[in-house]
């Protein structure tokens, strides 16, 4: 029997058709997870861009502040601790003269409104960093140091103090329900009390 040779031709045109033929489409499956991964990334860059705008806009500009504050409670009690010193160091001379004893009047007077502005400087801060709690402590001794410092000024800031009584009434009543209204009125409160140390003790 005699069987025909395969010619060189046919093998190398049966070769090149196969080469040529074009590659299967992708099956809808494919397609689906391509376009679940593309909606994934963009989901991930538009969250990506949402969080770093958002330390831009709110939380970068809220940690100033909070460091400016920090500096300010830093400058204040080392007024604090000068003026203690000072005060201190007046207490032996009391009884010896009128003009003393204003000084040394006049000094813890000065001593004890620089006193309830690191109060009310570290409840700000606190309440900046959402710790109710702490904000409350900071202000624990506030009421009595007012008290003490309406005896101490007397007459000539009687309404002024009593004005910031109210005020800090009003920050511990608002602290747990309404935090907003209790920053606003931290910040009024240090500001009467800048207010009232300029006008009764100098710039």
């Amino acid at each position: 029997m005699n069987e025909e040779p395969i010619m060189a031709g046919e093998s190398h045109e049966t070769e090149t058709s196969v080469a040529d033929k074009p590659p299967a489409p992708p099956s809808r499956f494919s397609l689906f997870l391509r376009g679940v991964l593309r909606w994934a990334a963009g989901l991930i860059l538009v969250f990506g861009l949402g969080v770093v705008a958002t330390w831009i806009v709110r939380v970068r500009p809220q940690a100033d502040q909070l460091d400016a504050l920090q500096g300010q409670i830093n400058g204040l009690q080392s007024e604090v601790d000068t003026l203690t010193s000072e005060v201190e160091g007046l207490r032996p001379l009391k009884q010896k003269t009128t003009d003393l004893q204003d000084q040394l009047t006049q000094a813890e007077g000065h001593l004890q409104v620089l006193q309830i502005l690191v109060d009310v400087t570290s409840a700000q801060v606190q309440m900046g960093l959402g710790d109710t709690p702490a904000a409350r402590q900071a202000l624990a001794e506030t009421g009595g140091r007012l008290e003490t410092l309406r005896k101490t000024l007397g007459s000539d800031a009687d309404k002024e103090v009593q004005s910031m009584l109210d005020r800090l009434g009003l920050v511990l009543s608002e602290m747990d329900g309404n935090s907003f209204a209790a920053v606003n009125d931290l910040e009024v409160l240090a500001g009467d009390l800048v207010v009232l140390e300029r006008s009764m003790f100098g710039p």
